[in-house]
């Protein structure tokens, strides 16, 4: 059989992996089969995500410091970057 024919095993089909339907075949020594979109979740998150952030302007260090300062304290904003990280990860490894 070969990539030519979509067959790379007699009954199971190789599908065209395409953005509409990314599925993959999977060559496995536990399994075999048909995969479906790689990281698919979390590369959806990150597609949607990251458009909304161009265009938006960086703020100054002087308004950071200063709400930084005037409403969170130093240690519950380091709780904070520390949780947004882990939920990053979790989201970019498909935990969830």
């Amino acid at each position: 059989m070969t990539c030519r024919t979509r067959k790379p095993t007699e009954g199971d089909d190789w599908p065209a992996y395409t953005r509409d339907e990314p599925q993959y075949y999977i060559f496995n020594a536990e399994k075999s089969g048909l995969g479906t979109g790689p990281r698919l979740p979390a590369c959806a998150f990150w597609n949607e995500f990251l458009p909304r952030l161009e265009g938006i302007p960086d703020p100054s260090p002087e308004a950071c410091n200063g709400a930084i300062a005037s409403s969170v304290s130093a240690g519950a904003q380091e709780l904070r970057s520390k949780l947004l990280l882990m939920l990053a990860l979790i989201m970019i490894t498909g935990i969830i």
